[in-house]
């Protein structure tokens, strides 16, 4: 980014650190911040956006990336705690995650889903939080099914128990009442 105020001089000067202007400029105003930067309404120079915020060369203004949210209050960009997402830029508000799904860190612009077979609450924070279904047993991170003849009697990640004599039946997929 170059531009020339002046028909008398020889060599075009430079736009402000981090601007750029379209070729054959004329003021220094024709140049406009690079992208993930705004001009001071002050000094007019060009700043960076703050952390978890992004400007396009276009819009020159910052707005929240994915994974972070406008503070209601001071209009600041933080960060999704763990358990929460945003899923677009500009967002307004983080939001829980979905039952099934968990978010173990935070500036999470989505969600991770539990492992096949279980289910987890809403707003997990790990995949701790996501249990087998029943008739399904924990193993090394999956939920697998339960041999025939055996069931998980409460669930949540319990180890496949042979089936009693009680008052229901053994099906293929484990004991059902």
């Amino acid at each position: 980014g170059k531009y020339q105020d002046s028909q008398a001089k020889g060599t075009c000067k430079s736009c402000p650190a981090h601007s750029a202007g379209p070729a054959k400029s004329t003021t220094e105003s024709a140049c406009t911040c690079n992208a993930g930067y705004i001009a001071d309404a002050t000094t007019g120079s060009c700043t960076p956006c703050p952390i978890g915020s992004y400007a396009s060369s276009q819009t020159q203004t910052c707005v929240c990336v994915a994974g972070y949210a406008t503070d209601s209050t001071t209009g600041a960009c933080v960060a999704c705690d763990v358990g929460k997402y945003s899923s677009t830029n500009a967002s307004v508000e983080c939001t829980l995650c979905p039952g099934g799904t968990f978010a173990h860190a935070t500036a999470t612009s989505s969600c991770d889903a539990c492992p096949a077979y279980s289910v987890g609450p809403i707003g997990s924070i790990s995949v701790k939080n996501c249990t087998c279904l029943a008739g399904y047993e924990y193993n090394s991170g999956t939920c697998t099914l339960c041999e025939a003849g055996k069931h998980t009697p409460g669930g949540a990640n319990q180890a496949c128990e042979p089936c009693e004599d009680l008052d229901g039946y053994v099906l293929d997929i484990g004991w059902v009442p």
